[in-house]
């Protein structure tokens, strides 16, 4: 089953999506040492600040899915 460039770039959209429900929900979003996004919190008196950083692992994520999504298209083109 071949899959189109865009079904890649969803499924990179929803993996995506989730990682940062799992950041938000447990403070890390991290698979080993890899971090896909991390969360820093800082409170003070008045409030509590919530701050949501990019890790390598998105980085690393996203190359893939855009490797993915030149294969794919590539290899449609060529067929």
């Amino acid at each position: 089953m071949t899959r189109s460039p865009r079904h890649i770039l969803l499924l990179g959209l929803v993996v995506t999506a989730g990682l940062l429900v799992v950041a938000t929900a447990t403070d890390a979003a991290r698979i080993g040492p890899v971090v896909f996004w991390a969360v820093h919190r800082t409170s003070d008196a008045e409030a509590t600040t919530v701050a949501l950083r990019p890790g390598l692992g998105l980085l690393l994520l996203w190359v893939v899915v855009l490797a993915g999504v030149a294969t794919t298209a590539r290899h449609r083109r060529s067929c």
